[in-house]
């Protein structure tokens, strides 16, 4: 899009026309695109330029590693569990939790 006094010297009042009037070509709007492109002055900050960089230097899970990563979060679930129900103060909280949702006092 173009600004209205862009088109200032080409009315003429007279005649209620456009003196040179052009077509938009093909490469006029590739030249106005390459200049939204570059509407960012050199040193500012860009987030997303910047975070799609850091994403394309991070690699992508394979197949097995996606099987290795989720073997070993099941694991770390596992230990958590056994180390938070060993505890004696826990147990004693989940049977109290338990005596209330039968009473119906919790959902």
């Amino acid at each position: 899009m173009r600004d209205y006094y862009d088109y200032s010297n080409e009315y003429n009042d007279d005649e209620n026309e456009y003196e040179n009037e052009e077509e938009v070509s093909e490469e006029g709007l590739e030249e106005e695109e390459e200049k939204k492109k570059n509407y960012l002055v050199e040193g500012e900050y860009d987030p997303v330029k910047s975070y799609l960089k850091e994403m394309g230097v991070v690699p992508l899970l394979t197949k097995d590693d996606e099987i290795v990563l989720a073997a070993r979060i099941e694991d770390g679930e596992e230990k958590l569990a056994r180390i938070i129900f060993s505890l004696p103060f826990a147990l004693n909280k989940l049977i109290a939790l338990g005596k209330m949702v039968e009473s119906g006092d919790a959902p």
